[in-house]
């Protein structure tokens, strides 16, 4: 039983790793794109975004934490 239960920690802690790498890299790339796209907006302005990575598209908090970061003062 020991055995199982560390084969599947292990097979998931490397899938977990492998998909936040993942991510990692896809977040980079968005963020690449963007500020290639706009190197600067004016406090205030509005970004409206509709075709990032999924996983930034569900969670709003991440995608406005990301924005907030380059832009600050863009909503």
């Amino acid at each position: 039983m020991l055995v199982v239960a560390i084969l599947l920690a292990s097979v998931w802690t490397i899938r977990y790793e492998r998909d936040f790498r993942a991510e990692t890299h896809d977040l980079h790339e968005f963020t690449n794109e963007l500020q290639a796209a706009y190197p600067t907006l004016p406090p205030g302005t509005q970004l409206y975004i509709s075709a990032g990575p999924a996983y930034l598209n569900a969670t709003g908090v991440l995608l406005s934490y990301v924005v907030g970061a380059y832009y600050p003062g863009v909503q």
